[in-house]
């Protein structure tokens, strides 16, 4: 998954991989049958190492912000190297886009609303809220930020850096829904990771 994430997964051949391994060609093929299946069981263990980073990254966080500030500080390297991850997924091989990263994107979606529903209740997100919208409108904005460059329909004015235009949307979408008491967290939590 290293040379995939670092060099595309049109680049990276089957000898490549094999060499890389120390193994031949035929214990590749014997092991995955084919290149689809090796990229594919290494994009599912790619996102599960990812998941388990984040639950273990945000272990210790007081409240939902707080996790969420943490998170966001980890995904300036991260952020980059999925948006890259996702494109070549979706041009080279679409189904396993639609099957994997679109199911680890949904399941990223109902964390968010468990950990929405979580501030409510710790009196950090604003309890009017529809969180079914506010979920919503994060995931089509998430989703016009991955798409930006395959629209045929706009012309976008700048090309942002993803992983900063992720931590833009995040950061101005939390402190939208939060209380007065949430936004103060959130401020404090963004200055103490800064030191």
């Amino acid at each position: 998954m290293q040379m995939f994430a670092e060099e595309g997964f049109k680049s990276i051949r089957m000898d490549d991989i094999a060499s890389a391994l120390s193994i031949s060609k035929r214990t590749l093929y014997e092991m995955f049958g084919d290149k689809e299946s090796l990229v594919k069981e290494c994009v599912v263990h790619y996102f599960d190492e990812l998941r388990g980073m984040h639950d273990k990254s945000t272990l210790g966080a007081a409240n939902i912000f707080e996790e969420l500030v943490i998170l966001l500080d980890s995904w300036d390297d991260i952020g980059n190297r999925n948006y890259r991850i996702f494109m070549w997924l979706m041009k080279y091989y679409p189904d396993i886009f639609r099957n994997v990263a679109s199911t680890h994107y949904l399941e990223g979606l109902e964390k968010m609303r468990t950990k929405l529903m979580k501030g409510i209740e710790q009196g950090l997100i604003l309890d009017t809220i529809d969180t079914n919208m506010a979920i919503s409108v994060y995931a089509y904005s998430m989703s016009g930020l991955l798409h930006r460059r395959d629209s045929a329909h706009f012309s976008w004015p700048l090309d942002v850096n993803f992983a900063e235009a992720l931590h833009y949307i995040m950061v101005h979408f939390i402190r939208g829904i939060a209380t007065e008491k949430g936004i103060r967290i959130i401020d404090e939590t963004i200055l103490k990771l800064k030191h």
